[in-house]
């Protein structure tokens, strides 16, 4: 297991659902902005753990891929929601 990179995953995964709970309670589309942010970035953190229970280094590296494939999406998303001002309560540090 790779320590540093599991922190960096949970942190990532932590600050999204703190954007989910200052997201304004508003819905485009089908589903609220929090939902889909939410379900979205959680999504890495369960494909990460999926890969830490592969059952050989050829299937973790295809779901550890899985798992880190899926960020630039999820970071494109946040940013997205940070340019329409929808997450103006948020603070976006990093640490």
């Amino acid at each position: 297991m790779n320590v540093e990179l599991e922190d960096r995953v949970v942190k990532f995964t932590a600050r999204c659902i703190k954007v989910c709970a200052a997201l304004p309670d508003r819905r485009i589309g089908s589903t609220s902005l929090a939902d889909q942010v939410f379900r979205s970035a959680t999504s890495v953190a369960a494909n990460y753990a999926e890969a830490e229970e592969a059952e050989s280094r050829k299937d973790f590296i295809h779901k550890l891929k899985i798992a880190m494939k899926e960020l630039p999406k999820r970071a494109c998303g946040l940013r997205s929601l940070w340019k329409a001002g929808m997450s103006r309560n948020v603070s976006w540090r990093l640490s």
